[in-house]
């Protein structure tokens, strides 16, 4: 119940269709996770005024976010599984991946908290590879690979475990 556009995925999104790729987002926001969300304390704090969501047709989502989530890929069967946390939803999303681990389907993570503690993110048995720094150029690349059926552990900005080792890939350069 934390109303942050993500800027981030939408703009992931957007570089993957531009490729040619298809995507579905799983959206977590109006699923109520805490009891004290980030909202909450920015009202508290008079950052943002109170607003009554339901007023805009939104409301909390009462079922089971693993259960949806396991449901959707169920339904969608994605080649690749894709997730950007921050350090206040890691809890949430290694969650989410926890729940489809035996899935045999590639799992990366990015976002910030990645950038930050890449050495814990890459640790998670749930993960199969991370993004470290940005991810336009990597994510589309890694989806070309695997719509070819190509070997990926060469991707700048990724860290990828392969034979129970980690291939820790350079960055590139930053975009503009």
């Amino acid at each position: 119940m934390d109303n942050l556009i993500p800027t981030g995925l939408s703009l992931l999104s957007a570089c993957l269709k531009k490729a040619g790729h298809d995507t579905k987002l799983f959206d977590t926001t109006f699923y109520k996770t805490v009891e004290r969300t980030g909202d909450d304390a920015r009202i508290e704090t008079l950052q943002v005024k109170s607003t009554n969501l339901q007023e805009y047709g939104l409301k909390e989502k009462k079922t089971d976010m693993s259960e949806d989530f396991k449901n959707m890929i169920d339904e969608y069967k994605p080649d690749l599984i894709g997730l950007s946390i921050v350090e206040t939803t890691q809890e949430i999303g290694l969650k989410l991946l926890n729940s489809i681990k035996d899935l045999d389907i590639p799992k990366i993570v990015g976002g910030i908290q990645v950038t930050m503690a890449p050495e814990y993110i890459i640790s998670q048995d749930c993960v199969d590879m991370i993004c470290v720094g940005e991810g336009e150029g990597a994510f589309v690349e890694l989806a070309n690979c695997l719509d070819k059926n190509e070997d990926y552990s060469h991707i700048k900005n990724l860290w990828i475990k392969k034979n129970g080792e980690i291939i820790k890939n350079p960055k590139r350069p930053l975009i503009d």
